[in-house]
């Protein structure tokens, strides 16, 4: 299970509150309701891994995180709006509109933090 949340840094830090490493990790910034800004690929998180998201800035209109267990099963996506998180079963359908698309690796424009696990 991934939640969202900012640190008095006001910086977005994705946060994996399951007991199983989630994989195929596809984060989705959205403008409104309806339209996705980007969306930007991570490496496998861990249980307890913390990810600070740098390429964010500032208050999101929503944050969307779909992902699957560790066997590629189990599809889930988590919801952040108003700083509210929600665990949803199943993938989030995909927006037809095209956006911006990234991976962490690429750091000069997808720039994320990976926070150690204490």
């Amino acid at each position: 299970m991934i939640v969202f949340y900012r640190r008095s840094e006001r910086v977005w830090i994705l946060k994996n509150v399951g007991e199983g490493t989630a994989i195929n990790v596809a984060i989705r910034n959205y403008i409104d309701n309806d339209n996705v800004r980007d969306e930007v690929i991570l490496y496998p998180v861990t249980p307890d891994e913390e990810i600070r998201l740098d390429y964010l800035k500032g208050p999101a209109v929503k944050l969307v995180a779909n992902y699957v267990n560790i066997f590629g099963q189990d599809p889930h996506h988590s919801i952040c709006s108003q700083d509210l998180n929600e665990i949803r079963g199943g993938k989030l359908k995909d927006n037809v509109v095209p956006f911006a698309q990234g991976h962490e690796s690429l750091v000069d424009n997808w720039p994320v933090t990976r926070l150690s696990v204490l």
